[in-house]
């Protein structure tokens, strides 16, 4: 056997035992990140084969606990299914019987109420989308996907400390240019 050919063996040999782990340590929360984001077991996990076949065509022989390999499994996660969302314009379908009758304080809104309601949901949709977009990523995570701090840290290559830090000091921001 040829040096060049022991090397290749090598890297084979590394691609997949540090594909296994990679695999075993986050398959369920990138399957848990794309399931909350497309709504739907099965698509769910087909994008999540499709994020891990990814993954073992392009990951470089590094240490799988990196936290590189973290962040670019839930980017391609996000991804995924922000393209899945886009090629599929669902529409719900529900019910009247599922809908059911208002609650009581729903029938006695406020009409105007309502609307500054509208108005201040509009200002910090906006404020959010001029956000730099680690901050928005953060809090499209935190708030739109519901992940925990850990998760989040994952996603963006931080410590769950700095994720914390930064889904707060965001918040804190986001008061200060809505109010």
């Amino acid at each position: 056997m040829s040096d060049s050919s022991g090397k290749v063996q090598k890297v084979i040999a590394w691609k997949e035992s540090a594909f296994r782990e990679v695999y075993a340590r986050y398959i369920k929360p990138v399957h848990a990140y794309i399931h909350k984001r497309v709504r739907n077991h099965h698509d769910a996990e087909d994008l999540t084969a499709q994020v891990f076949s990814q993954a073992l065509k392009h990951m470089a022989p590094r240490e799988p606990g990196e936290p590189e390999i973290a962040a670019w499994l839930f980017t391609s996660a996000r991804n995924a299914s922000a393209n899945h969302a886009r090629t599929r314009k669902l529409v719900a379908h529900v019910s009247i019987e599922e809908v059911g009758e208002p609650r009581q304080d729903e029938q006695d809104t406020d009409p105007g109420r309502a609307l500054l309601d509208e108005e201040e949901m509009s200002r910090l949709i906006d404020a959010v989308s001029e956000l730099p977009g680690e901050q928005r990523q953060a809090m499209i995570m935190r708030f739109v996907d519901g992940l925990p701090h850990a998760e989040i840290a994952h996603a963006l290559g931080r410590t769950e400390g700095s994720a914390r830090v930064l889904v707060h000091r965001t918040l804190e921001t986001l008061r200060r240019n809505v109010s």
